[in-house]
């Protein structure tokens, strides 16, 4: 019989058995390396594809590519394997959550595909049923306990969305689409609500609020930069960002092609009512400038500019200038035009002081052009990317100059040894929120690095909400968790409530800047405006917003309600947004880990019955300490769900709790100035197998309070933000999306690989293919603890 399949293999080439000669291949001829052969192919059977359910019988490559997997992996880790496993288009296609979308994704509105969920716990991880770690069952009432359920399938399916085959490349066998490469996240498709695990937890437990990582996180040690090239994440629309130049915007003659000769009028047209430099009773915040009469110039001509300069250029006048924020248009057939002053004054405070500034320097008969710069001055900056001073920490780190020209090497990965201090004078470092991108400048050689902010979470429903607007026609608007570093900001003038632009928006440090509800609303009061309370359609622009068409902070409160089904799921409700993820009546549901029950009638406070027999109920976030002094191991396991951050990232703002212990205790304690509360961190020190060190914790709950019930408040690592369908936004969405989508998926792989079940279970089956079908319970405790134990 053997020679009878080695002749086979040796002699003919079948067209219809491409995975039989891959596989044949491996698992009889393969002698050079026996035992990691051995080993793969034990996998390959617990992590099997079928190729009649896929038609990809006729192809080799693809299957060499599924076998090179196990192969690589057979002496290293099961986490990697299944890795890249899910990973695999190949598994995608054969399990059918290849292209699964979100339910509220553009186009979908279905529920999520659950197959690949069900089969990666049943058949590649945790079983089905509860095992003890010599692999015999766990029993409760003389029946087995199942490792998971139905709902359990429903929420996990939820992780396998957003996966898209990679762009085809002209070397593969495959010309039809890319199977070999490892799929991407398009995290458009991506579902963006929390997911349980198997614990009674959520996926997200144990990785730090996005909203308590530490000031200038972008500075502090361990920050992470990783190399981008000539061109940065946004794409050239920010890296090339056009210098202003100057310019004289006093309007042309057409008949001449001359400048106008706009000169300060006298007589009765001071007088009456129209006034030289006075307010304009109408307008608030609005003055009025009489001129000579120029028949010309039709009245409403405009030349609406920015941040320009009146100057004098003849006459009494003459070497004058006065910065304002703009001239409207004419008006009066041709007698006159309007300016705003400069925002840093309130027009509202003395009129009279203003109207007397202007006409001390612009006396009757004052000749006057209006430029973008003074007289001899530099043209206006415009917004751009951080750029660090050559002197700075941060600058040496990403630089690490080399050779005997000590030129920049631009190492690929950057991660800070130390602290990194902002330099004096430097307002971005200092003020900055969040940063994305470094342009670093060598000379005449300009690089990009991204900073890679750590992996952190958002709550579901946040303490407080406020809206952003995108700056597109359509105004969409968003509820946003105003702690997060989400938006950008749009400022609005006090006087009129009118939208603020400038070259350099002063609310705004760095292109695309994104900050807090509260950074916002004081980087406009700082520049003598307000947050908007609405912004007209399209005005998302450089020079009124810190990125093209950017979702910017309003100064609108929302409110994030809770609708609960008959079976306690939750569906998030916000009047007013218009993303898809937080309308009313859907599907679009995730199950929250409700603290002994869940209201089930309109009786429960703050609840309304619904026609689709749905609950829709106020919702209040809040969060409290969980202890007082140092707990234990156990209590601590138990009770603390919220990771935090290295106290060392906090630039010495933490201190031990435990005196010297905090370098060997089991349990260790930092707080901020010697309060032990909810900002306290427990770090519980971590067996060598999961890397060692400690593990920290923030000491709080987060909980939300619903109809007279609680449930404790749901982590997603996905912001959910809507982004317009334009660069440079649109590039910096997808980085970042791919990237919290990447890292909600290891934290799904990792969860299921440390599940408590997954070492008897995996050991059990994998002894049964290398060794023997029936393993004695001893023989699989050493297997498991060893599987557990790395």
């Amino acid at each position: 019989e053997n020679k009878i399949i080695e002749e086979d293999m040796e002699g003919k080439y079948d067209t219809s058995a491409g995975k039989k000669i891959v596989f044949y291949n491996i698992a009889v001829y393969e002698d050079t390396q026996q035992l990691r052969y051995r080993v793969a192919w034990a996998l390959i059977q617990i992590i099997p594809i079928s190729q009649n359910d896929i038609n990809r019988n006729g192809e080799i490559e693809v299957w060499a590519a599924w076998v090179d997997i196990f192969v690589q992996h057979a002496f290293g880790n099961y986490r990697d394997i299944l890795a890249e496993v899910a990973h695999s288009p190949l598994m995608a296609d054969y399990l059918t959550f290849i292209d699964n979308k979100a339910y509220a994704a553009p186009d979908s509105g279905t529920l999520p595909d659950q197959n690949f969920a069900r089969e990666i716990m049943q058949l590649f991880s945790v079983g089905l049923h509860d095992l003890h770690m010599d692999g015999s069952p766990v029993m409760a009432n003389g029946a087995r306990v199942e490792t998971y359920t139905n709902g359990d399938v429903v929420s996990l399916a939820r992780a396998w969305t957003g996966f898209k085959k990679s762009a085809m490349r002209g070397n593969g066998e495959t010309v039809s689409d890319n199977i070999l490469d490892p799929m991407y996240l398009d995290y458009e498709r991506r579902d963006v609500l929390p997911k349980t695990d198997l614990m009674g937890g959520y996926i997200g437990d144990g990785y730090p609020l996005c909203k308590d990582l530490p000031q200038q996180h972008f500075m502090a040690q361990g920050a992470t930069y990783v190399y981008s090239g000539a061109t940065s994440v946004e794409g050239a629309a920010h890296d090339d960002f056009p210098a202003y130049e100057h310019k004289d915007m006093t309007p042309i003659n057409a008949t001449s092609g001359e400048p106008y000769e706009l000169v300060i009028a006298g007589g009765t047209k001071c007088n009456g009512w129209t006034f030289c430099g006075n307010p304009d009773s109408g307008h608030l915040g609005r003055y009025r400038v009489a001129v000579q009469k120029t028949d010309t110039i039709k009245s409403g001509t405009s030349w609406s500019e920015l941040e320009v300069y009146i100057i004098g250029v003849a006459g009494p006048g003459a070497g004058n200038y006065l910065k304002v924020y703009r001239v409207v248009h004419f008006a009066w057939n041709g007698n006159g035009f309007y300016y705003h002053p400069i925002p840093d004054k309130d027009p509202n405070a003395d009129f009279g002081a203003m109207a007397a500034e202007f006409n001390a320097k612009f006396p009757v008969g004052t000749r006057i052009r209006v430029a973008n710069a003074p007289p001899g001055g530099a043209a206006p900056a415009g917004p751009e990317q951080y750029t660090p001073s050559p002197a700075s920490d941060l600058y040496a780190a990403l630089c690490a100059p080399g050779g005997a020209d000590l030129r920049c090497t631009f190492p690929r990965n950057v991660s800070l040894p130390t602290a990194a201090a902002c330099p004096a004078g430097d307002a971005v470092c200092a003020g900055a929120d969040d940063i994305h991108t470094v342009k670093m400048v060598d000379g005449a050689t300009v690089r990009y690095y991204t900073y890679l902010k750590p992996t952190c979470v958002n709550l579901a429903v946040p303490e407080a909400a406020q809206m952003a607007v995108s700056g597109t026609w359509d105004l969409e608007e968003q509820c946003l968790d105003v702690a997060n570093a989400a938006a950008g900001a749009s400022c609005c003038r006090v006087s009129d409530g009118g939208l603020f632009s400038a070259y350099k928006p002063p609310q705004c440090l760095v292109l695309g800047d994104r900050m807090t509800h509260a950074s916002a609303a004081a980087r406009c009061a700082a520049a003598g405006l307000t947050l908007c309370t609405s912004i007209p359609g399209n005005k998302g622009t450089y020079v009124a917003a810190c990125s093209e068409k950017q979702y910017t902070w309003l100064n609108k409160p929302c409110t994030i309600q809770v609708q609960v089904d008959a079976a306690g799921l939750v569906n998030l409700v916000a009047a007013g947004d218009e993303r898809g993820v937080m309308q009313p009546s859907t599907e679009n549901t995730f199950h929250p880990r409700w603290v002994g029950g869940f209201p089930q009638d309109a009786s429960a406070a703050g609840c309304a019955a619904q026609a689709d027999s749905t609950l829709l109920c106020n919702a209040v976030a809040s969060e409290a300490a969980v202890f007082g002094a140092v707990p234990t191991r156990a209590a601590a396991e138990a009770e603390l769900r919220i990771g935090a951050v290295d106290p060392a990232a906090f630039g010495g703002a933490y201190a031990c709790a435990l005196g010297e212990g905090c370098d060997a205790a089991d349990v260790v304690v930092y707080t901020r100035g010697g309060a032990f509360d909810s900002t306290a961190i427990v770090g519980l020190r971590q067996a060598a197998a999961f890397g060692g060190g400690y593990k920290y914790f923030a000491n709080k709950r987060a909980e939300v309070s619903v109809g007279g019930f609680v449930f404790r408040n749901a982590p997603a690592f996905m912001a959910g933000l809507d982004v317009p369908n334009v660069n440079p936004e649109k590039n910096a969405a997808a980085f970042y999306g791919e990237r919290a989508a990447a890292a909600e998926t290891d934290a799904v792989l990792t969860h299921l690989v440390r599940h408590r079940n997954t070492a008897p279970f995996v050991a059990k089956v994998l002894i049964a293919r290398l060794v023997t079908s029936n393993p004695s319970p001893r023989y699989i405790e050493a297997v498991a603890t060893a599987f557990a134990t790395g």
